[in-house]
């Protein structure tokens, strides 16, 4: 089983410290039963696509955007956001800035990591920056609705690709448990 790391006040979970082999269920369920012998409080919970995905990693994600774009920058995207017309049937409105992103539902996030955040973040943020955040836009989109047993495998090596390189692009805080959840979802799919 994988341990997170104290960094700081976070514990973190570098991809390095990672150990990737397929459990078997007696496995899983030995370590299950570890686990519920040595669970101290109710917090732990097994995260979900809308609060690991939609309220949790994207939201981090623009903050940290907002901290490296310009005053100018911001308000562009604002204004980009706010002027989206979408079908009739999709009841989703940009009223809040980016610099406001905890205001956001996840209903925003989503449409925003789904389908209008990359083209419009990849001509203001940094090469880097653009490049990462694009592997991680693809990861969700094919996960969204995969076609293929090949298309997950992909999304399983996106995922990969993008938590090993993470404290690279950004810092060693950014290896929190919800990034590492994400190393998991993939399996979910399948």
């Amino acid at each position: 089983m994988t341990e997170g790391v104290l960094y700081n006040r976070p514990v973190i979970y570098p991809y390095k410290n990672n150990n990737f082999y397929s459990r078997t269920h007696s496995q899983f369920a030995a370590t299950a039963k570890e686990v519920e012998v040595k669970l101290a409080s109710g917090v732990d919970i097994i995260y979900d696509y809308m609060h690991l995905v939609c309220l949790h990693r994207v939201p981090a994600l623009i903050k940290r955007f907002t901290e490296v774009l310009s005053k100018d920058a911001i308000a562009e995207v604002d204004s980009m956001l706010s002027s989206i017309r979408l079908q009739h049937d999709c009841h989703v409105k940009f009223n809040y800035s980016i610099q406001s992103i905890h205001d956001w539902k996840a209903k925003h996030t989503r449409l925003f990591i789904l389908n209008v955040g990359l083209p419009i973040m990849i001509q203001y943020l940094p090469t880097l920056y653009s490049s990462h955040f694009s592997i991680y836009c693809m990861f969700v989109k094919i996960l969204h609705c995969p076609k293929t047993l090949e298309e997950i495998k992909l999304a399983d090596k996106l995922i990969h690709y993008y938590c090993q390189t993470s404290s690279t692009v950004y810092d060693p805080k950014i290896e929190l448990y919800s990034l590492h959840a994400h190393l998991h979802l993939p399996a979910q799919v399948l």
